[in-house]
Formats: structure tokens, C-alpha cells, sequence
């Protein structure tokens, strides 16, 4: 009777298909976004992380599409669809990145205007930051706002953060982090240690 609910989603892409998804939830968000709402190279063409997925811009640079930017979207897709459910005691949003050059590589046009830009960082990390924000505002702070990511960003934003894949030589940088979210951010203060053994079924891979 005490199980938490959470509600997830990869607020930062896509499925290729969603708009003809047998997700009901998927084809409902994929109506929601407009071409301009997805993140693209200054040649118009689709950024990708995940293999069969297409990267949306939730970037404070994110076009307007009818007055919202991407990430205000999701937030409301969220609030509405997922938490107005009734059926969930908060959200985890996955991917709670810092930047994304790692993997976007150096031909991001990040504000739509077809051009390359250089200012990527800055623009990704305080939209993550206004999604986060946009959807307690949204909720009236009545839920669970989870991030998935081990950067020690957003603290503030959220509940809690996941640290993903506890790795054995990464113990003690991901312990300073996973102590670092302890302290402080909203409350209650939740956070998630997940580690697996890399599809082996070998526990002494944990």
C-alpha cells in the first residue's frame, strides 16, 4: 500500500513512429509537437541519441510553436495527460542531462534559425531546468518530480535523481553525487541507487 508510482518518460525524444504508435500515450504526445519542436542540424536534418528515436529541443532557445517551447509542451503533456491521470504519485523524467554535444556532436542549430550554433550547453541545461519547474507549477507541487542523470544539476528542480548503471570503478565520484542531491532540493527528498549486471544474470557483476 506504500509503492510509489511514478509515471516515466524520455522528455528529450521520440519514437520515430509515435504518431502511428500502438501507444495510445505516445501518438497523444506526438500530436502535440510541431516539426519546429524537434531538435535538427543547421541542415534541417533530425539529431538522434537512441537508435529508432528523433532528439525534441528542450532547450530555452526551442522555437514558439502557438506561444509554447518544447519544453513547456512536454510540461503540459505531463501535467495534463500523465499526472491528470490520477493514476501516479509524481513523474520520472529519464535523461537529465547537462549538455548534449557529447552525442549531438558540433551541428546543433538549437533556436531554428538554420544556422550552426556554438551556445549549446547553456540553452539544454536551463531548459531541463524550466521543464522541471514548468511541471511542479503546473501541478501545484502536488507530485514526485524524478531525474534519471548523475550530473549533480537540478538538485533544486527535483525530488531526486537515479544514478543509472552503479558501476564498481565509479564508486566513489557517484557516492559524492548521490550525497551531494541529499542535501537539500524539494522535498520529500528521494533518491535512487540502480545497478545491474550488464544483461549477465552474474551477480558478482553488481
Amino acid at each position: 500500500p506504500n509503492i510509489v508510482l511514478l509515471a516515466y518518460i524520455a522528455p528529450q525524444e521520440i519514437a520515430k513512429d509515435a504518431g502511428t504508435s500502438s501507444s495510445i500515450m505516445r501518438r497523444r504526445l506526438a500530436g502535440k509537437l510541431s516539426p519546429q519542436l524537434y531538435l535538427k542540424s543547421s541542415k534541417g536534418e533530425h539529431i538522434y541519441f537512441w537508435p529508432g528515436t528523433y532528439m525534441l529541443n528542450m532547450s530555452t532557445q526551442s522555437p514558439k510553436v502557438g506561444g509554447k517551447r518544447g519544453y513547456e509542451v512536454m510540461a503540459s503533456f505531463v501535467a495534463d495527460e500523465l499526472l491528470g491521470s490520477g493514476l501516479w504519485d509524481g513523474v520520472f523524467y529519464d535523461n537529465a542531462w547537462d549538455d548534449i554535444a557529447w552525442f549531438a556532436g558540433n551541428d546543433v542549430d538549437i533556436n531554428g534559425d538554420g544556422r550552426k550554433d556554438s551556445y549549446i550547453k547553456e540553452p539544454w541545461r536551463a531548459g531541463m531546468s524550466a521543464l522541471y519547474k514548468k511541471t511542479r507549477e503546473l501541478t501545484k507541487d502536488k507530485y514526485l518530480i524524478l531525474a534519471n542523470g548523475t550530473t549533480k544539476y537540478y538538485k533544486d528542480d527535483v525530488n531526486g535523481k537515479m544514478l543509472e548503471n552503479f558501476l564498481e570503478h565509479s564508486w566513489e565520484p557517484t557516492m559524492n553525487t548521490y550525497a551531494y542531491n541529499m542535501n537539500g532540493g524539494h522535498m520529500p527528498n528521494i533518491n535512487i541507487i540502480n545497478t545491474n549486471s550488464s544483461n549477465t544474470g552474474n551477480s558478482t557483476d553488481y
